[in-house]
């Protein structure tokens, strides 16, 4: 009898130790809650839902975008004095509706300030915009108490650029180089031959 009672003992030990109960193998998962399964960590992030979400690039809405110009490395000049006289962008090669209602005579040595030559409306989707932007004939310079008339009817600012820019940054900045694009010929006169980068 008291055989039979220690061979049952050794068999729920046994069973006991089987499914888990106080063994140490019961515990090769992580440990979680108790009565709950273990979480692991995952190893790559969640996928960002806002990717995209705002993102001019993908969005198939019109955005709105302005050209501007920027006097830059002014080497000495008090006032450089120019007017728009013409401003056009085609994306795709369609032409867009311009706003020329903030454009005024632009004095460009201030460098502080980056002067609006017309706001537009880029269609969605777009990929290459073509920008040429034409100033009014003659300007004037002063530097040091002399000033002259600073002839502008040279060849016109152009550039390409990938539409996306334009909506993702909702402007270009065009920084033209005084130094290099204002060339004095005579006492009183000068030409512009612009000299340029196109900033986003």
């Amino acid at each position: 009898m008291i055989r039979t009672l220690e061979t049952g003992l050794l068999l729920l030990s046994l069973a006991a130790i089987a499914c888990g109960g106080t063994s140490p193998k019961g515990k090769t998962g992580p440990a979680g809650a108790p009565g709950e399964p273990a979480i692991e960590t995952p190893t790559t992030p969640p996928p960002d839902d806002s990717v995209g979400a705002t993102d001019p690039t993908t969005s198939l809405e019109p955005q709105l975008a302005t050209l501007r110009l920027l006097g830059v490395a002014n080497p000495g000049f008090d006032a450089v004095v120019l007017d728009l006289a013409a401003v056009s962008v085609e994306v795709d090669g369609a032409p867009l509706a311009i706003d020329l209602s903030r454009v005024t005579t632009m004095d460009l040595t201030r460098a502080d300030h980056a002067w609006d030559l017309g706001t537009f409306t880029l269609p969605a989707p777009g990929k290459v915009a073509h920008v040429r932007i034409a100033l009014d004939d003659v300007g004037a310079w002063e530097e040091s108490g002399a000033a002259g008339a600073l002839d502008a009817c040279g060849l016109p600012i152009e550039f390409d650029a990938p539409a996306e820019w334009l909506a993702l940054r909702g402007h270009a900045v065009v920084h033209l180089d005084l130094g290099r694009s204002v060339l004095k010929v005579g006492a009183e006169d000068a030409i512009l031959l612009p000299q340029l980068q196109v900033r986003y």
